[in-house]
């Protein structure tokens, strides 16, 4: 044991002291730690920001990315519907109208004749309406072939021996080949 021979106020003077000088220490050493770690943590600080803005540009770069490839998109879009447009037109042109060939075929159909089905297609290319039907006699289905034979429009009549088999009750098809388009 330790024997203070200091009178009483002055060793509470000490005392005092003592944890004043405790309270500095302690205030001193926590203000040192902060601004240790503050200067420690500071680069993270920065290193945070500048990912944040990076992120934030990419961010941006990737909207206009988007906005650039819809609007790619939809050029791409507009040029095939151009293409088919045009491809429409440049066929609209060449197309044959079955109109006026129906009017030509129906303007040399006698009396005697009638018909079960007109049918209109293309082969190898070619177009060609496919005619069957029924004639009275034998004379009004020559007729009516001699007549598309003088049609202009038309290439070819090809009308199979077996049509003319019958004298009456003629039961007949044959194919008319137009001109190619």
């Amino acid at each position: 044991m330790t024997v203070n021979l200091l009178p009483i106020d002055d060793r509470r003077l000490i005392n005092r002291e003592q944890l004043r000088r405790s309270i500095l220490f302690a205030g001193v050493l926590c203000t040192a730690l902060l601004f240790v770690g503050t200067v420690l943590l500071a680069p993270s600080f920065v290193l945070l920001r500048v990912q944040q803005e990076t992120l934030t540009e990419a961010i941006m770069r990737i909207r206009a990315t988007e906005a650039i490839e819809r609007s790619d998109a939809i050029e791409r879009e507009i040029a095939a519907l151009n293409r088919e447009l045009q491809l429409i037109e440049t066929n609209a042109a060449q197309q044959l109208s079955v109109s006026p060939l129906l009017h030509g075929i129906l303007s040399h159909l006698p009396g005697g004749v009638s018909l079960r089905s007109v049918l209109y297609r293309e082969k190898e290319g070619r177009p060609e309406i496919e005619i069957q039907g029924r004639g009275k006699a034998r004379k009004d289905l020559l007729l009516f072939i001699d007549g598309l034979r003088a049609e202009e429009r038309f290439a070819r009549v090809a009308s199979p021996v077996t049509n003319l088999l019958a004298d009456r009750d003629v039961v007949f098809s044959f194919i008319i080949e137009l001109e190619k388009i």
